[in-house]
C-alpha cells in the first residue's frame, strides 16, 4: 500500500471515529432532556390512574392481550389506558435519543391489599426496554371481597395487628389495637386462625383467638400461594444503553407508603415496604433488587430470608437459556439461578445513574422519595461511609429491624450512624 493510500484510509478512519465520538456525546446531551420530557408526558397523561389499570405513558409501549381478537391499536398512543385484565405483560422501547424515544408505562396493581382501603394501589413505573409478564394465571387469580365482614377486638386488652400471619410472635407488630375496637375484615387463613383487617388506613392480621365470636364465613381465603392478577410477574434481561444510561430500563415497584405488600418475581415472594427498583446488572447476566425507601425481604417467613435496607441491593443470576415464564406463551424471559447475594451498598457511581428519580413527578407516585447520598466520612480506623437519607421516613423499616437484630451492626451504622 502506498503512502498515499495509507493516509487516506487513516483519514477515514479517523472521519468514522469523530463522527461517532460526536454522535455520541450528542445522544448524551440530549439524553436528560428526553427523560425529563418522557416523565412530563407520563405525568400529565397518566396522573391518578387507577387500580388494576394501565397507562401509556412516552413512546413507545406494546403490550400483549389476552383475548386476541382485541385490536393493535387499542393501546399504542400516549394517554391510553387498559384493564390490566386484559394484559399477558406491557413491554417498553429501549432508548433511541437520536429518534426521542424511551418507552415509559405504568401500571398500578392490587397485589395483596384490600379493597376496604379503597385506591390503595402498588405502583409499577416501567422504562427503557423493560418488560413486565404477568405470572398469575387466569384460574388461578386471587379475587378479594369487594365489601368487608366487621369484626370486633376482645375488650380488656389490646390487640398486636401485624403485617402476616406469623407463627413468631416476634414479627414486627404495626399497631396496637385497643380492646373491643370494631375492624372491617376480608381475608382469612387456609387454618383459619388468621384474619385480616384494616386499622387506621394500614392492612394487617390479626389472631383469630383475639377477636369476639362473629360469622367469617364471606372473608377470602388468602394461602402463600394465591396472587391476585400480576402480584407475581417476571421481567426481561434488558440492560438498557451505554451512551444514555440516564435514560435506564428498569421497573420500579412502589407501594403504599410504609406498608408492607408482597409480590412475586421469578417465583420468589418479596415483601417490599414501600420502594424497590428491580433491573439487570450493566452485563445482563444477573437480575438485581435495590431497596430505595423502607425495607425489601427476600424469602420472608422463611429461614434463608435475606433483608435488603434502603441503599442496598441484592442479585440473582439469570440461567442461561431463554425460556417461557408467564402467561404469555413465548420464550422471552431467563429462569433465574442460584442464590441471592448478600446485600450491598450502592455505590456514588450507581446512584449518580439513577439521579433521575430523584425528579419523578409527585402525581404519579404514591408518594414522593429522594435517593441518599453517598458520604465517605472520616472516622476512627479508616473512612466510614454512610448513604444519608434527607427523609427519615425512609428509615423506619430498617430501625425497627435494627432494633431486633435483623440487620448487621455495620450496616445499622452506615444508615443510622
Amino acid at each position: 500500500m502506498n503512502n498515499r493510500r495509507r493516509f487516506s484510509v487513516l483519514m477515514t478512519f479517523i472521519t468514522l471515529l469523530v463522527c461517532v465520538t460526536v454522535v455520541a456525546a450528542q445522544a448524551s446531551r440530549s439524553c436528560p432532556a428526553l427523560v425529563n420530557q418522557a416523565l412530563s408526558q407520563a405525568s400529565t397523561l397518566c396522573a391518578n390512574l387507577d387500580r388494576n389499570n394501565a397507562c401509556y405513558g412516552n413512546n413507545n409501549i406494546t403490550a400483549n392481550f389476552r383475548d386476541p381478537s382485541i385490536p393493535l391499536d387499542v393501546f399504542d398512543q400516549p394517554g391510553e389506558i387498559v384493564d390490566i385484565a386484559d394484559l399477558h405483560s406491557i413491554e417498553t422501547t429501549p432508548v433511541d435519543a437520536s429518534e426521542s424515544i424511551w418507552g415509559v408505562g405504568l401500571m398500578r396493581i392490587q397485589a395483596d391489599l384490600p379493597n376496604t382501603l379503597p385506591g390503595q394501589s402498588v405502583l409499577f413505573l416501567i422504562t427503557g426496554g423493560q418488560q413486565v409478564e404477568n405470572g398469575v394465571e387466569p384460574e388461578d387469580e386471587l379475587f378479594l371481597p369487594e365489601t368487608a365482614v366487621t369484626v370486633t377486638t376482645n375488650t380488656g386488652a389490646n390487640t398486636d395487628l401485624r403485617p402476616t400471619y406469623p407463627a413468631d410472635t416476634q414479627v414486627d407488630r404495626i399497631a396496637s389495637i385497643p380492646g373491643g375496637t370494631s375492624l372491617p375484615a376480608d381475608a382469612i387463613t387456609p387454618d383459619g386462625q388468621w384474619v385480616r383487617v384494616a386499622y387506621q388506613n394500614h392492612p394487617g392480621w390479626i389472631s383469630r383467638t383475639l377477636l369476639q365470636d362473629t360469622d367469617l364465613s364471606g372473608l377470602a381465603e388468602i394461602g402463600p400461594d394465591d396472587f391476585t392478577r400480576m402480584q407475581s410477574f417476571y421481567i426481561m434481561a434488558e440492560v438498557g444503553s451505554l451512551e444514555c444510561a440516564e435514560a435506564p430500563a428498569l421497573v420500579l415497584v412502589q407501594g403504599p407508603q410504609n406498608t408492607p405488600v408482597d409480590i412475586e418475581v421469578y417465583d420468589v415472594k418479596i415483601r417490599i415496604e414501600s420502594t424497590v427498583l428491580l433491573r439487570s446488572n450493566a452485563d445482563g447476566q444477573r437480575l438485581e433488587l435495590v431497596t430505595l425507601y423502607g425495607l425489601a425481604t427476600i424469602n420472608p417467613d422463611t429461614p434463608n430470608a435475606i433483608v435488603v435496607p434502603p441503599g442496598f441491593l441484592s442479585n440473582i443470576a439469570y440461567a442461561p437459556e431463554f425460556v417461557n415464564l408467564g402467561t404469555e406463551g413465548d420464550p422471552d424471559e431467563k429462569a433465574v439461578s442460584g442464590s441471592w447475594s448478600s446485600p450491598r451498598p450502592l455505590t456514588a457511581a450507581e446512584l449518580a445513574v439513577l439521579g433521575f428519580l430523584n425528579n419523578l413527578p409527585e402525581n404519579i407516585l404514591n408518594y414522593s422519595f429522594t435517593l441518599p447520598r453517598y458520604v465517605q466520612a472520616s472516622g476512627v480506623g479508616g473512612p466510614l461511609p454512610r448513604l444519608i437519607f434527607a427523609d427519615q421516613r425512609a428509615l423506619e423499616a430498617v430501625r425497627r429491624a435494627c432494633e431486633r437484630g435483623h440487620v448487621p451492626q455495620n450496616v445499622c451504622q452506615m444508615l443510622l450512624g
